[in-house]
Order: structure tokens, then C-alpha cells, then sequence
């Protein structure tokens, strides 16, 4: 006699009392599953939560840069366009340049980067400016110029802070 469930007689297998075949799973079976898909459940939530944090930090990062950017190439131009050396005070946080009739200024105060144009109040450039630096970068037959920038860390675990150095050379004959 053969009692395996799929080929045994109808008579052999269980059915419940309308007559139906049974299939059902145990009170114990069902608490393993809802564990088992909890603890799946928890491990992909907390990924999920240092995906986004991470994703976070990341644009942060990249909206630093770009501000970064786009200060050292207004700071390039500034340069290029300068008629007179640049000034530089203060132990290299303030660079002044005389354009013409225009000064500008551009300085280092309160972790951020600022520039002054001529009577203009001065405009924010860059935030999170750890450190900035400008300095004379000599060259053999050029007069170039550095701008250095270091920004805080966004994140203790980051392994260095995002620097960003910018070199000009004036394009007007500035005699020395």
C-alpha cells in the first residue's frame, strides 16, 4: 500500500469535514515566516537609511564644489582682468585687485568667501570655508597667482576635506 499523499486513495487523504482536501500551515511555521520577514525587513530599512544619508551628504558635497568652482573662476577672472599686482593682506585671507577705477576684494571671514566689488556690499561666495589662502605662485617667466581653498568635512568619517587650489595669471603687462 502506497500512502504518499500525491498517487494515495482518495480514502487516505485528510479532509476537512466539507469535504475539501486540507492545506494549511502550523501556528509555528507562520511565527518563523513573519520573523524571518521582519528581520529581512530591518536589515533593508537600515541600508536604505545609510543609502540616503549617504546620498545626502554626497549632493551637500557636490553643491560645496560647484560653489567652490565657480568662486575660483570670478576669482580668475577678477585676476585676469586686474591692472595693477594684487594685494595681498593679512597673511594671505584678502586679496585686493584694482581693476581701472574698480577695486575688488575678495576675503576669508566666518568660514566663508567673500567679494567685494568697488561700493557693492559684499556677497557670499563660497560656505564652509575652512581655510583660504592667496599667494604669489612664482613661475620662470610668468607671474601667477594662487588661490587655495579647504572646506570643513561634511561627515567625521571622511577621510580629508575637500581642497581646491586655483592659479591665474594676469593677461595685463603688470611690471614688477
Amino acid at each position: 500500500m502506497n500512502l504518499h499523499p500525491s498517487i494515495a486513495s482518495p480514502r487516505t487523504r485528510r479532509r476537512h469535514s466539507s469535504g475539501r482536501p486540507t492545506a494549511a500551515f502550523t501556528i509555528p511555521e507562520l511565527l518563523i515566516y513573519i520573523v524571518s520577514l521582519l528581520a529581512v525587513s530591518g536589515v533593508a530599512f537600515t541600508a536604505l537609511n545609510r543609502m540616503w544619508s549617504a546620498t545626502g551628504r554626497m549632493a551637500a558635497t557636490v553643491d560645496d564644489s560647484t560653489a567652490c568652482l565657480r568662486a575660483g573662476e570670478r576669482w580668475r577672472l577678477d585676476l585676469r582682468a586686474a591692472s595693477t599686482p594684487p594685494r595681498i593682506e593679512e597673511n594671505g585671507s584678502v586679496c585686493i585687485l584694482q581693476s581701472g577705477s574698480q577695486r575688488v576684494a575678495w576675503f576669508h571671514f566666518q568660514g566663508r568667501l567673500w567679494r567685494q566689488a568697488g561700493s557693492l556690499p559684499a556677497a557670499v561666495w563660497c560656505e564652509r570655508v575652512e581655510s583660504c589662502r592667496f599667494t604669489p605662485d612664482p613661475r620662470k617667466h610668468v607671474r601667477a597667482h594662487r588661490l587655495e581653498l579647504a572646506l570643513f568635512k561634511r561627515s567625521p568619517r571622511s577621510p580629508l576635506p575637500l581642497q581646491m587650489d586655483f592659479v591665474a595669471v594676469p593677461t595685463a603687462t603688470i611690471a614688477p
